[in-house]
């Protein structure tokens, strides 16, 4: 069986030498462990290069599309608020996806 190669850019310095010896911090020595079981399972052999943020642009905007720490307020609670202090014109923590009123302000583009 031919193996496959994964050639990993990151522009976070400390990355490489973890997926290469592991790390003290618990959570991310488990994560560099399961990375080492899949790639041998699967015959990867896993290449973690460092470049500076400013060469990469393109994969740093492209990282900020999805907002990962998306908050919202759940239903129950957002008709608790508006029972006791009205209606809200605009929601002010929202983007396209969650907001609660057809007014909204969001740091994303959309």
């Amino acid at each position: 069986m031919l193996g496959n190669a994964v050639k990993w850019f990151t522009d976070n310095q400390a990355v490489p030498l973890i997926v290469e010896s592991g790390s003290m911090k618990e959570h991310l020595h488990q994560l560099t462990v399961d990375i080492f079981y899949t790639a041998r399972e699967n015959n990867i052999e896993i290449d973690v290069q460092w470049i500076p943020r400013l060469l990469n642009e393109r994969a740093d905007y492209l990282s900020k599309i999805v907002d990962y720490d998306d908050w919202i307020v759940k239903d129950c609670y957002f008709r608790a608020v508006t029972s006791l202090w009205g209606p809200c014109s605009v929601d002010c923590f929202a983007s396209s996806l969650n907001c609660k009123v057809p007014r909204f302000l969001s740091t994303l583009s959309s």
